[in-house]
């Protein structure tokens, strides 16, 4: 009876009380049928073949209560997922019931480190005309650019900080409202930042506040998007991101794209009424937007909001912005052919269409042309003369993401799920492939995969290495998975099984980009904060799969596991005393 009222209440208890009761209830004797799951037992002696066949189908109501509304549908690609699965076997192997674990509940709220349960605008009113002291706001402003903006171009830098100083200089007349949004969005995001990195209280809220009210009230889903409403709302999914509100995130990031895809930022613009800067500033923030789709879809499991093949905006270029001005650099940006030869070399081959993948990019935004200016030297950029900067970092950033767009899509979609296991381990070892030769091709002032005597570019290198390590995760962890057996007892081929070797060492080598002792500044300086604690979490999610499924690999050291499970605890409590 008690066991029954306790299930009755989870739903509707907060984060802290139902993890309680979910504890209390594991550790109830087997006394009621209430207790008992036999349907993942059922599950896992049906699928024999596939361990991608749980993508093909839901057992949850996510309409229940406001906890499953908050968190909404978490796939299987995302490392939460993992979790509750490893939950589930654990459990079955133990000969008990699954906590929670009947058919359409939610995996529990311990394996669910979102927030989305959490209320996070501001209690009180803000007044917007209320800016921060000249010299706060440059600090903030300084901050956005140095530890956001490469990663994420969505406004123009140099357009921005000459507006930003008149509004300071002469703040009448008054900016218009979207771009006091912009602003506040900015100082939105800086401040999240330096809080982490000062270790200080929280002073985000009332700027996201003011900014929500603004483009609530004034021009959001009735209003119709203008390229400003594309960047408030990118802003606004960026900022969701850094905060944990992985749902909410993914959904802004519907809006604006669907925004951006009515403004036709999704192609390419031949528009003489614009100028080549304008036109590249649209480029940047389309394929901005979409790395941050690909970079929540691959977080919460959910199928991409876009699709590639309609798309025809052509790759950034890998140079400044302060250097659209030169005359060499301007002709790259004005000239199509110039500019595919040029961005041809720095891209991955592995992004470019071929037979067998659907969603890579198109030949027309990287092949380099056959004739004409194509191959013409003077033209176009050779790979050692252009100096490392953060446009090039971006390009290489957006070319993974193309990549790992495409391996969740091959391998993690629904389709997949009726493939024979032999045609998906062939999937998994092409995309692995690719994401490899991606590695082959970095540049390599960036690549991460080598010991560089100086320390510039740390933070470039360090975040594409994160990128690189999580999407091979994602492409591996089905071959682990198929080794361990916990949702498929079929045969398992060599290859498969060096796969998910792999994948553990991969597993292993995050952890390993962190030092030994938990170094908070420097993970905030370096490493992409905005979603650190996903590569954390679904890195250690895969030695804690391997050990509780006892894999014996050969290539798995049990106590190197071991010790990297207890480095991922050390940071993640040591982070959690400031976030």
């Amino acid at each position: 009876m008690y066991e029954g009222l306790l299930r009755n209440l989870h739903p509707h208890l907060d984060r802290e009380l139902a993890t309680q009761v979910e504890k209390v209830i594991d550790g109830l004797p087997i006394t009621s049928p209430m207790t008992l799951s036999p349907s993942p037992v059922k599950d896992a002696q049906q699928a024999t073949d596939n361990p991608v066949q749980p993508t093909d189908h839901t057992a949850e109501d996510h309409q229940r209560d406001r906890v499953t509304q908050a968190t909404g549908f978490v796939g299987r690609p995302s490392e939460v997922a993992w979790l509750h699965n490893l939950q589930m076997g654990t459990n079955l192997r133990n000969e008990t019931a699954c906590p929670l674990g009947q058919p359409g509940f939610l995996p529990p709220l311990s394996t669910n480190y979102f927030l989305d349960d959490f209320q996070f605008l501001a209690p009180n009113p803000t007044d917007n005309s209320n800016y921060p002291s000249k010299k706060a706001a440059t600090q903030l402003v300084g901050c956005y650019f140095q530890n956001v903006h490469a990663s994420f171009p969505v406004i123009s830098k140099l357009l921005f900080l000459e507006q930003f100083r008149r509004c300071y200089a002469n703040p009448d007349p008054q900016p218009g409202r979207k771009w006091i949004a912009i602003l506040n969005m900015i100082f939105a995001i800086a401040s999240r930042h330096s809080s982490l990195v000062r270790k200080l209280p929280r002073s985000d809220l009332p700027y996201f506040t003011r900014a929500w009210e603004l483009y609530t009230r004034d021009f959001a889903v009735l209003e119709h998007p203008s390229l400003q409403q594309v960047q408030i709302e990118s802003l606004i999914l960026l900022y969701l991101l850094s905060v944990g509100q992985i749902n909410r995130a993914w959904r802004m990031c519907g809006i604006a794209l669907r925004s951006a895809v009515a403004m036709d930022i999704h192609l390419r613009t031949e528009n003489r009424d614009l100028s080549s800067i304008s036109k590249e500033t649209r480029y940047r923030l389309w394929w901005a937007l979409y790395s941050l789709d690909v970079q929540l879809c691959l977080m919460i499991g959910r199928p991409h909001n876009i699709d590639l093949g309609n798309c025809t905006t052509p790759l950034p270029v890998p140079f400044p912005e302060e250097d659209f001005l030169d005359n060499r650099v301007a002709q790259v940006i004005a000239d199509e052919d110039i500019r595919k030869a040029t961005v041809a070399s720095f891209a991955s081959c592995a992004s470019k269409s071929d037979s067998g993948g659907q969603h890579r990019l198109p030949c027309s935004h990287c092949s380099v042309a056959t004739e004409g200016h194509g191959n013409n030297s003077d033209d176009t950029f050779a790979l050692g003369s252009i100096e490392p900067n953060t446009s090039l970092y971006f390009l290489c950033r957006v070319n993974l993401a193309c990549i790992g767009r495409n391996a969740m899509d091959e391998i993690h979609s629904p389709r997949a799920a009726s493939l024979p296991w032999d045609e998906v381990e062939t999937l998994i070892a092409r995309n692995n492939a690719y994401v490899d030769d991606w590695l082959a091709r970095l540049p390599s002032y960036y690549n991460f995969d080598k010991s560089l005597p100086s320390v510039p570019f740390v933070r470039q290198r360090t975040s594409l290495a994160f990128r690189f390590y999580s999407i091979k995760l994602i492409i591996l962890e089905p071959c682990l998975r198929r080794v361990i057996g916990i949702l498929t007892e079929g045969p398992c081929s060599a290859r498969c099984q060096t796969m998910a070797a792999i994948c553990l060492q991969v597993a292993r080598s995050v952890l390993n980009l962190l030092p030994d002792e938990p170094d908070i500044p420097w993970l905030y300086e370096y490493c992409p904060w905005w979603s650190i604690v996903h590569y954390i979490m679904q890195s250690s999610t895969i030695l804690m799969v391997s050990l509780a499924g006892q894999v014996e690999l050969g290539f798995a050291r049990l106590e190197e596991t071991s010790r990297s499970i207890k480095k991922a605890c050390r940071w993640l409590q040591e982070m959690s005393r400031t976030d």
